[in-house]
């Protein structure tokens, strides 16, 4: 009972109320017309979310940017859209970015997509989930590589090395879990995603 009232033939007049802040929600129902209420089912608190990214429009307008690095040979380039090769289609919906979506990437290529600004000031746990397809050579030759940058896409101390990289090939797309490492938090930020290749592909 609450109050003396019992609760046993209660009947749910709403659901899925988010509330202004944990644990913590305002009824703004005229005092005559309030009634008493229990929580059911309370649900898991969802993650933050920092950069939220689908590729379903020009990323460009969002601040993504490609980076041409040193050594760069020309037939290789970050592009948006809809993969007719490797892939042959996006994870969802219909957009994605990729390097030569409609063909093999080229020899010598060195080439990153730097990620808009992601502001983690105050946080001390972070996820970076994104999908991922690759083909490639691997073994050091080729290979796809992130890393944490500075908000002018500079290297930070403590973190020249990439945080996860991938090479060889799958079959389908990927949906990977990478923890940041503790120098990446507290601090803004953005990702890269590097691709590179050597001379012979």
């Amino acid at each position: 009972t609450v109050d003396g009232l019992s609760v046993s033939n209660w009947v749910a007049i709403a659901s899925n109320i988010v509330g202004e802040a944990e644990n913590f929600y305002t009824d703004t129902t005229p005092l005559a017309l309030q009634a008493a209420y229990r929580v059911v089912d309370e649900g898991p608190i969802p993650p933050a979310e920092y950069l939220n990214e689908d590729f379903e429009t020009d990323p460009f307008t969002r601040g993504w940017m490609v980076v041409t690095n040193a050594g760069h040979q020309a037939g290789t380039d970050w592009q948006w859209g809809t993969p007719s090769s490797g892939p042959g289609s996006a994870q969802d919906g219909t957009g994605a970015m990729g390097t030569n979506l409609a063909g093999d990437y080229g020899s010598n290529a060195d080439i990153s997509l730097l990620s808009p600004m992601v502001d983690l000031t105050g946080v001390t746990a972070a996820n970076v989930i994104f999908g991922n397809f690759y083909d490639n050579e691997g073994s050091g030759f080729d290979m796809s590589e992130i890393y944490i940058r500075d908000e002018n896409g500079a290297e930070i101390t403590g973190l020249e090395l990439p945080i996860v990289e991938y090479g060889g090939f799958v079959t389908s797309w990927q949906t990977p879990t990478v923890a940041l490492p503790a120098a990446a938090l507290d601090r803004t930020m953005r990702l890269e995603f590097r691709f590179f290749s050597d001379g012979s592909t």
